[in-house]
């Protein structure tokens, strides 16, 4: 390709991103993204560990190790 093909293209391409971004933040009012935040906050709360504490009695951890991996202890021990 020669130089204005290239440029023609990067730019073309740098076009659509901003297209993109900018029909996001265009369509998305702040009353409609912070609704989006407050569901998120939400769904996360049911699963923290003092209410599952109550439900399940006991908890154990478990630890997988792929030896395919050729996982050295620093590294399993990064797991935890």
């Amino acid at each position: 390709r020669s130089r204005t093909a290239k440029r023609a293209v990067g730019r073309k391409r740098a076009g659509l991103r901003l297209l993109f971004w900018a029909r996001n933040v265009v369509t998305k009012s702040d009353s409609a993204r912070e609704a989006e935040r407050a569901q998120a906050q939400t769904a996360a709360s049911p699963l923290e560990v003092e209410n599952l504490a109550e439900i399940i009695e006991g908890f154990k951890m478990v630890l997988m190790v792929r030896n395919d991996l050729k996982m050295g202890k620093g590294k399993i021990a990064a797991q935890c």
